[in-house]
Order: C-alpha cells, then structure tokens, then sequence
C-alpha cells in the first residue's frame, strides 16, 4: 500500500488558532485513520483535557468516515478536507441541538470566500452549490455530544469537504463536487490553510453562539438558506416516515418553518420541525434567496 502523505502542517495551523486569540491546545495529523470522529474522541478519553483549549484532528484519508444518520462519508485519499475540532462546552442542554446550524453556516462562509458559485446550507448542515441545473453537495458537517453527567461535556464537530476532487458513487444522497470543479485557486485548495480557516471560523461561532446565550443568527442563517419556496422531503423517523413540506424558512430556535404538502402538492398546516434531515427535494428544488422564493 503506498504512503500517504499528511495532509497539513499541524505545526503551522495550530501556530495560526493560537495567534487568532481562540483557545486551542493541540493539533495533530495522520494520513489515515477510521475516522477523525472517532479519533478526536478516543483522544479525550485517552487525554482528558485540563482547560478549555479546543483540539483539531485532520487526516488524509478516513476508511470509515461518518455523516448523519449513519451515512459514510466518502473520500479519495488527498482529495478532501477531513477534520474534526471540539473541546469542552458549557451550554444548556436544550441548546445543544443548534449547534450544527452554527457551525454549518460557520464553514459555508469560509468556503464561499473560494469560490464565486454561491453557496447554501442544507438544513441541518450539509453545504450545496446549484451547479447545471442541479443541487450538489460541496461539504457536510457531523456535531455530537460527549461526556456525562460527572464531567464537563465536550462537542465534537465533523467537518468533511471536497477539495480537490468529488467522489462519484450513486450512493450519495446529493451529487457532489470539489472546490476545485467551482474554479477554487491553489491557495483556496491548500489543507493547511483551509484547516486553520475552518476551524477559526467554527470556534468564532460557537462562541458567539454560546455568549448569545444559545441564540441563533436567524436572518443570517434564512439568507442563505437552501431550498427556500420549495417541496422538501422530510424524514421524521421509523413511526412516522417521511413526509413532503414547502420550506419557509427558519423559526428562531432554528427549526425549520413551513407547510406541509399533500399529495396533489395543495399546502395544508403549518408546521415547525426540529433539526432532523432533508430526505429528498422536488425535481424543480433549488436554492434561492427567500426574497425571490417567495416572490
């Protein structure tokens, strides 16, 4: 099997999260692991931290990346971007949930400095760019929760992006595509840049969110909300299935807002759903601005 490089300077990106003013403690990379989820997490366990310094995980290539709902993330070795940072967070424990929100629109700002294709979040935290006529994912986020009731909790946040490259399997939810296919330079492609920049901007918003007292930016977030004015599919579980919705857009616990949809497509209740995953959208979805959705 051949050696994989690392994918970034841990030595020059933790130099750049500490010279940002944030609390971070430790960055470290390898070329493979089975998962950087699963690795900052064993790291914890192994190392419990001793102040509130964040850490980052990054490598080359995962052979059992995860995503929501049990999903595998998927990846060439070098063509993506595969982090996760976290550290301890104080945060009631109904907050917890928005979390993702944060952060997804955290690291859609960063990528969208990249490219000129505009860029939306997916609720909860999937990034997508409408590309020929088409919804694709460019990058996707995994948020959990550790710890128990006798230790301060730690959150851990997943960031996975296609870089240089888009993986092809038909068992994506979303087609995808790659920084590069949306005419990103070689700076915007490079790892070490790009892993301090997403972590810098994910901890900046976490902790705005935390000093907010657990409130989202709710008009930040509408704007660049994905799929607004259109039929999405929403899957509420094993009892109750899925079911289709016209998105409104977002109430301010960040759950989304809309109207639920008959068969005939006639809109009926209205209804707030909390943060649970886009099945599917309809063939005529795309993103849009909810001024121009709505209009």
């Amino acid at each position: 099997m051949p050696v994989l490089p690392l994918p970034c300077d841990p030595h020059a990106v933790l130099a750049a999260l500490r010279a940002s003013g944030q609390a971070w403690s430790h960055c470290q990379a390898q070329e493979q692991v089975d998962s950087t989820q699963a690795w900052l997490r064993q790291w914890f366990a192994d190392n419990p931290p001793s102040d509130l310094g964040w850490r980052v995980a990054v490598a080359g290539h995962q052979t059992a990346g995860r995503g929501r709902n049990g999903a595998t993330w998927l990846a060439e070795p070098g063509d993506a971007l595969l982090m996760s940072v976290g550290g301890p967070l104080l945060l009631a424990p109904e907050r917890w949930a928005r979390l993702s929100l944060a952060a997804g629109q955290a690291v859609r700002e960063t990528l969208q400095r990249r490219v000129g294709a505009a860029l939306w979040l997916k609720w909860p935290n999937d990034i997508v760019v409408l590309h020929a006529g088409a919804p694709h994912k460019l990058a996707g986020l995994l948020c959990e929760r550790v710890g128990g009731p006798c230790a301060d909790p730690l959150w851990l946040c997943g960031v996975g992006v296609n870089v240089r490259a888009a993986p092809t399997s038909n068992a994506l939810n979303l087609p995808a595509i790659s920084l590069a296919e949306l005419g990103a330079t070689a700076n915007g492609l490079d790892l070490t840049t790009l892993t301090g920049d997403c972590a810098l901007a994910v901890r900046a918003a976490i902790d705005a969110f935390v000093r907010r007292g657990g409130a989202l930016d709710v008009v930040a977030l509408e704007s660049h909300l994905a799929f607004v004015g259109r039929a999405v599919q929403l899957d509420l579980g094993p009892r109750e299935g899925q079911r289709w919705m016209r998105l409104d857009g977002l109430d301010p616990s960040g759950e989304l807002r809309g109207r639920w949809l008959a068969a005939d497509g006639t809109a009926l209740d209205y209804a707030c759903i909390s943060p649970l995953c886009i099945a599917a959208v309809a063939s005529d979805a795309r993103p849009l601005p909810p001024e121009e959705a709505h209009g």
